[in-house]
């Protein structure tokens, strides 16, 4: 049972991202075409997260790891992503939205790990097929949304029309595809999460 707990706390941040796209797919003008334009541009962010991820997964999956050495580690990954964050943001403006995105993105991925500290090897083998998993689902995404059709639902020509999006692409085009691609990201995200947070042990151990 506090597995299972575990597990549905882990992956609730990226069921509630996913949702938002849903909303935004479904119903955008609830939300306003600046959130949404944003919205598309977190997919970009996303890259960085995994990477950030990864990076603190393969340190918290070390042995001699203490609690407080594994927090020092979680902000000092943060505050050198932060970096390439905030300019990120000063290039669209001095908004700092993508500094919040990211923090939420980061802290919902790795979340996990902290609810549910075990042994160092339960700790390598979650860490990594988190990583893995997360890239899988962005490639798998990125391409089944790109190369297949999707509905508008909310994101009519008019309201694309008033996002005042500039470029070229199907992202471009076609936002719905972008909205479709978070829905389905973080809704595998979040399926992951559960499943590697309610098994009892991540890594199985063998006789020798």
């Amino acid at each position: 049972m506090a597995n299972f707990l575990i597990g549905l706390l882990g992956a609730l941040p990226d069921c509630v991202t996913s949702l938002i796209y849903l909303q935004a797919w479904r119903s955008p003008d609830l939300l306003g075409p600046v959130t949404v334009k944003n919205l598309m541009l977190v997919m970009l962010l996303e890259i960085f997260v995994v990477l950030a991820a990864g990076v603190y997964g393969g340190s918290a999956a070390r042995s001699d790891q203490s609690t407080a050495r594994r927090l020092l580690t979680f902000v000092a990954v943060t505050l050198v992503l932060l970096l390439f964050v905030a300019g990120f943001a000063l290039a669209f403006g001095d908004s700092w939205w993508p500094v919040y995105a990211f923090l939420w993105l980061f802290g919902s991925r790795c979340l996990l790990l902290w609810l549910h500290p075990g042994q160092p090897r339960d700790n390598a083998f979650r860490s990594t097929m988190l990583c893995l998993g997360s890239l899988g689902a962005f490639i798998v995404g990125a391409i089944i949304t790109t190369y297949l059709p999707w509905p508008e639902l909310g994101v009519t020509p008019e309201f694309v029309a008033s996002m005042q999006l500039s470029g070229e692409g199907v992202w471009i085009k076609s936002p719905q595809t972008v909205l479709a691609f978070g829905v389905l990201y973080f809704a595998l995200i979040a399926a992951l999460k559960f499943k590697l947070g309610r098994s009892r042990r991540a890594a199985p151990t063998t006789a020798g």
